[in-house]
């Protein structure tokens, strides 16, 4: 009890099985008291700092936001035991009614689970109750890919300070913490072309901003993907804002730095709006784009793709963008059956047979 074992010795086998009963009883009132006492909220405060060392930090402002979104109106001041299977039932059902994607709803209710898993654990609550809830099903579909024609309609609709972070994003492909991360030397100029070396990135937690090394080595490249248009810009950014090298290449009216969820929210979002478009839009949408505007543009191949995207393996690129790939493969297979003819006369040494016209007219 208590975290010790415990042990006796008796006389007989019933006056052993009584005192193991009477211990056990005790040992779940106690932990009854104890969760009756510990609201969701309370526990939460216990499972982020107890994991948090364990978890990348990317992941643990993922989990926040969600916690602070979507776990906590619910059930922050509900005590942990008093949650029952009905309730996360309805819980889930209420988000199922509101349009949340079926997959975020996947990591809702994994980040709640996994909470309740460690009390579990912890031998603090019997049953979890969010445990193989039944949930919508995940289907698999397109990610939402923007135009040329709509990156430009959200630059313009955004506040002109930070409308140049648009068409770079849809040139480079960069996630949103990396370009809060970029500094001015991070750009080259002098190279054939011009290329963003991605060294760090800026992430929330908690409401204040951490800066850091990308979460892989991958995501620690050089994207050579800067537009001659965009180049200039750049240029001229840094001339008028008096841009020295180790500062950001995008920070605040006030220097603050670029915090990414205060950017989405208070910048991108309100622009996708003006510009007309829907919920659908991120971000991340920008990404998408580029990766279109290289395969249509000619570069193809997955494991360039991969680099400049900062993923370790292709197989995301696979996933994501397989229907941008080329699908004709005429000049492959064509390229194969001459190699296999090739092949197939040196394995027989057989001379190819000549026509017979050819052969009277050789013999005239």
């Amino acid at each position: 009890m208590g975290g010790r074992d415990l042990s006796a010795t008796f006389e007989t086998f019933t006056e052993a099985v009584a005192w193991r009963s009477e211990q056990l009883a005790r040992r779940s009132r106690s932990r009854a008291v104890n969760a009756h006492r510990q609201t969701f909220d309370e526990l939460w405060e216990q499972v982020y700092e107890a994991k948090l060392t364990r978890w990348r930090h990317n992941t643990a402002v993922r989990n926040e936001s969600i916690y602070r979104n979507y776990v906590q109106p619910w059930f922050g001041t509900v005590s942990i035991d008093k949650i029952t299977r009905t309730d996360a039932a309805a819980w889930v059902q209420d988000m199922v009614a509101t349009g949340l994607a079926p997959s975020t709803i996947h990591r809702v209710v994994e980040v709640a689970s996994g909470c309740v898993q460690w009390a579990c654990d912890i031998e603090l609550v019997d049953k979890n109750p969010f445990h193989r809830l039944g949930l919508p099903t995940v289907e698999d579909g397109e990610r939402r890919f923007l135009t040329a024609g709509e990156a430009h309609s959200i630059e313009m609709a955004m506040d002109p300070w930070w409308a140049l972070v648009v068409p770079f994003a849809f040139d480079t492909g960069l996630r949103i913490s990396e370009l809060a991360g970029l500094t001015v030397r991070d750009i080259e100029f002098n190279s054939p072309s011009w290329v963003v070396h991605v060294r760090r990135i800026v992430t929330d937690t908690r409401g204040h901003a951490r800066i850091g090394l990308p979460k892989t080595r991958a995501g620690v490249r050089s994207v050579p993907t800067i537009t001659r248009p965009v180049a200039e810009r750049l240029a001229a950014h840094i001339e008028e804002r008096r841009l020295a090298p180790t500062d950001a290449l995008f920070a605040g009216s006030h220097g603050g730095v670029m915090r990414p969820t205060n950017w989405r929210a208070r910048v991108f979002r309100p622009a996708v709006a003006d510009a007309g478009l829907g919920s659908d839009v991120t971000p991340h949408s920008l990404r998408h784009g580029a990766v279109a505007r290289w395969i249509a543009a000619g570069q193809s191949d997955p494991y360039v793709l991969s680099r400049w995207l900062g993923h370790s393996t292709p197989t995301i690129v696979y996933r994501t963008y397989a229907h941008l790939l080329p699908q004709d493969t005429t000049a492959i297979t064509e390229k194969m059956e001459a190699e296999a003819g090739r092949a197939l006369l040196a394995a027989t040494d057989v001379a190819p047979v000549v026509p017979i016209e050819v052969r009277r007219s050789l013999g005239r």
